[in-house]
């Protein structure tokens, strides 16, 4: 799992670069991602919104056929709500990303190098896996 901190407010799209290899055994991984409410120098958090995606397994196979690394845009934009001063404490928001499965089989083929979020830009145009 990857916390990116104190997240500016906005709409993002969460990026992955991933590389997969023709022979694989992937399927059955959920994208997700948690906003979490955060009070300033407190240990209180708040679950605000969780996201869920699940690609259907041609989606590796399309990605493996590029055979080179790939920026994969879950498809769903994340909403990061305004920051607030509550009682004189700031309330912000972290997010947590993260790609599970609770299977108990072993999956192979995949390599992860990094997730972002980036600015939601309708005009900004990805390469189409699903």
């Amino acid at each position: 799992m990857s916390t990116l901190k104190a997240v500016l407010p906005g709409i993002y799209d969460i990026v992955w670069r991933l590389k997969v290899r023709s022979r694989n055994n992937i399927h059955d991984l959920n994208f997700s991602a948690t906003v979490v409410e955060k009070v300033e120098n407190g240990d209180e958090e708040t679950i605000i919104r969780e996201y869920y995606h699940t690609p259907q397994v041609k989606m590796f196979s399309k990605i493996a056929s590029k055979n080179d690394w790939v920026e994969y845009r879950v498809p769903y934009k994340l909403f990061v709500p305004e920051r607030e001063v509550i009682g004189g404490k700031l309330i912000y928001h972290d997010v947590r990303l993260k790609i599970f499965n609770y299977e108990g089989f072993l999956k192979t083929g995949l390599w992860i190098d990094f997730v972002r979020l980036r600015e939601h830009d309708a005009s900004r145009v990805y390469d189409e896996f699903e």
